[in-house]
Parts: C-alpha cells; sequence; structure tokens
C-alpha cells in the first residue's frame, strides 16, 4: 500500500502529566486532520480522478532523481533508492544534489499542465529505463492490495457500506490506526478536509465501519463495540455533519452543517477557473453565506481555534469542505 505521503500532522491542545509531574503523551489529546484526496482515498472529484490514477500520480511523488540538460532537453536520472515520500537521505552517489520525484521533474520539463498530468500517470518519460519497471511493479502490487476479497466484492453488505465495486474506497491503514487510537484509549477526534465533493464518497463507509456494519474492517473493532455512541465510555464517531470553510482577506469563515460551492449559476471553483485569471477575490461569499444560505458560522481565526478545542473535546468526526478557490487565486497556498 502507498504511503500515507499526505496525512497532516496532528494538532494537540492541552498537555497532561504522569504522577511525577512530566508529561505525558499517551494521554494528550489529538487532532488529526485527513487530507482526503491521495491520504484516505485515491479517487478525487475536483478532478474526476480514477483510483489507478490517483495511484499512478501517488507512485510519481515516491521515486526520486536529479535532472541534468542535455542540450535543451531536461533530463532525469533515478537515484536508485526505494520509493519514498521525502528525498532518500543515505544516497551517496547523488551527494550534494538536489534531488525531486518524478513527479516534479514532468512538471517542469512540461509545461503544458495537461500534458504533464499524462506523462506524470503513464510514467513516459522514462521508457524503458529501470526505473518504469519499478513504477509499474509498484502500481501492480498496489491495485493487487486495493482489491476487495472475492466474498465480499458487489455483496449487499459492501454496497451498504458504501464499497462499490471491485477495490477498497478507503484506504485499509486508517481503519487500523483508529482502531488502534481507541483501544488505546487516548483522546483524539478526526477531520477530513477535502476541496471537492470527496466527503460522501467515505461518510458512508466511515459510519459503517463504526456501526459495526463494514464487511471488512469493523472486525478490527469487534472487542470494542460500536463508535456509535450506543455503549458507554466510547465516544460517537460517525460522521454527523459536513461544513464548508470560506476564506477571503476578512479571514476564515467556517460555514456549520452546510456544504456549499457557492451560487448554482456562478459557482466559487468556477470563478476561480475563469479566464483571465482573477486577480482580485470577487465572489461576495460572505453576503452569499449571510443572505442566501442564512447558515451559523465560526468567523475568524480565534473563533475558529476555539470551535476546533471544543469538537476535540467532543472526540468525534466530522468533514469540511475547504476552498479550492481561494487556494487556486493564492498561487496553491492556504
Amino acid at each position: 500500500m502507498l504511503p500515507f505521503c499526505g496525512a497532516k500532522s496532528p494538532r494537540r491542545y492541552g498537555s497532561s502529566t504522569n504522577g511525577n509531574g512530566q508529561s505525558s503523551k499517551a494521554n494528550t489529546p489529538l487532532l488529526i486532520h485527513f487530507d482526503v484526496n491521495k491520504t484516505i482515498i485515491q479517487s478525487d472529484s475536483i478532478q474526476m480522478k480514477s483510483i489507478e490514477e490517483g495511484v499512478r500520480e501517488g507512485i510519481s511523488e515516491l521515486f526520486w532523481g536529479h535532472t541534468r540538460r542535455d542540450g535543451d532537453k531536461l533530463q532525469w536520472e533515478w537515484s536508485r533508492a526505494k520509493p519514498s515520500c521525502g528525498p532518500p537521505t543515505d544516497d551517496v552517489v547523488h551527494a550534494g544534489m538536489t534531488l525531486t520525484t518524478y513527479q516534479q521533474y514532468c512538471k517542469e520539463a512540461i509545461k503544458v499542465k495537461a500534458e504533464a498530468k499524462e506523462a506524470i500517470r503513464s510514467f513516459r518519460l522514462v521508457e524503458g529505463q529501470p526505473v518504469r519497471a519499478e513504477m509499474e511493479k509498484l502500481l501492480g502490487l498496489t491495485m493487487k492490495r486495493m482489491q476487495l476479497p472475492p466474498n465480499i466484492k458487489y455483496t449487499k453488505e459492501a454496497e451498504a457500506a458504501g464499497v462499490k465495486g471491485a477495490t477498497y474506497n478507503m484506504f485499509p491503514t486508517l481503519f487500523h490506526l483508529v482502531a488502534s487510537l481507541q483501544r488505546s484509549r487516548r483522546p483524539f477526534a478526526i477531520i477530513f478536509r477535502s476541496f471537492g465533493a470527496d466527503h460522501e464518497n467515505i461518510k458512508t463507509e466511515w459510519n459503517a465501519f463504526c456501526e459495526l456494519r463494514h464487511p471488512t474492517f469493523s472486525s478490527l473493532i469487534e472487542d470494542i463495540g460500536p463508535m456509535d455512541g450506543s455503549v458507554a465510555g466510547i465516544p460517537d464517531r460517525r460522521i454527523h455533519g459536513l461544513h464548508t470553510l470560506y476564506r477571503d482577506a476578512q479571514g476564515p469563515v467556517l460555514v456549520l452543517h452546510t456544504f456549499t460551492n457557492g451560487p448554482t449559476e456562478a459557482t466559487w471553483d468556477s470563478w476561480a477557473k475563469s479566464k483571465p485569471k482573477p486577480k482580485a477575490d470577487t465572489r461576495n461569499g460572505r453576503e452569499y453565506i449571510d443572505k442566501v444560505l442564512k447558515a451559523k458560522t465560526v468567523d475568524g481565526l480565534f473563533k475558529l481555534q476555539k470551535w476546533m478545542k471544543d469538537f476535540l473535546m467532543s472526540q468525534g468526526t466530522t468533514a469540511i469542505k475547504d476552498d479550492w478557490a481561494w487556494w487556486q487565486l493564492h498561487g496553491e497556498r492556504a
């Protein structure tokens, strides 16, 4: 299975001490943010990306090498290190060189975005090289491990749990992690974040897991019991609400229990994709949220931090649609 290169670092609130007055990390509450795309699932609703395409993109970020100029052509030489999320630290051959992933190389060598994406997914810029065979080998292994067991594939139980088709929807690693954390009794909460509508792809499956209805992964917590609020001492970890995070020059606004991309006739994402590229934010999203949606909000960074701290104390799970349009406007920086 591919490493969790996209996982966000857990946020810690508060501290606890043992009998000697020393900090006890085992009791420190964890607020874990998961980027849905490429961390929890490999499909992507924003880019209409399939699972295999997502896996191919993930693999392109795991192989490292260095670039060199051959006339007017940029070449990339594989370091021959094992696939990893970070650059290899024991690479003697390429010591002193700046290592880049195959994906970074494609983006530098091909300026047309669509063509660069095709090269990333096809591995064609390393055609005939040993690294191509290693990439294809990892692809085959990953896709094989993504296959559902034959006795579960296409069953009513799988479909009811949101697992439709022949492959896993959510990465198995997530369920193992959560089962381990719950068994350790460490306080934690989870926030799934995505720019698109991927939350709907995980809500059904996640809730089935918590309610012991998942045909594959609920067995991991059978000895603990359901995480649906029905057992004393075990939090309700199901996803109950989907929220939207809107961003502008005044700061972040969390729109509670509302999943929106702005007005249907002029969505925020379509505004960000317009040509020429917008130079300023003209969406007037706050007015739409206040006057049209009439939704409850958490306005400002300080209040948002407090909301997240309170949510952590509830030990729940929720999902937030982040502001892709704002991210695009600011050069893919939050």
